[in-house]
């Protein structure tokens, strides 16, 4: 079956990884104190390889749809006076 973009056909069933608790506990531990960040991994073989943090969804470049959105999600985030 032919996908579109980033959408997963869904005939296809994913196993959840064997090191996922271990995967999230790192993500807890790299994310802490961020307001906002993507945590990436790899898992080859079962064994977990970190891959980057994120901090800004594509790059920063791409606007809400609908723009009101950019408001509502910044009035959800409390930043720090530091």
């Amino acid at each position: 079956m032919a996908t579109k973009g980033y959408v997963a056909a869904p005939d296809i069933k994913i196993q959840k990884p064997k090191c996922l608790e271990q995967m999230l506990d790192s993500a807890r531990k790299l994310s802490a104190g961020k307001i906002h960040v993507r945590v990436d991994f790899y898992v080859i073989e079962d064994k977990i390889y970190f891959g980057e943090l994120t901090f800004y969804n594509a790059a920063g470049n791409t606007g809400f749809n609908p723009p009101q959105w950019d408001k509502i999600f910044g009035d959800w985030m409390t930043l720090s006076n530091r």
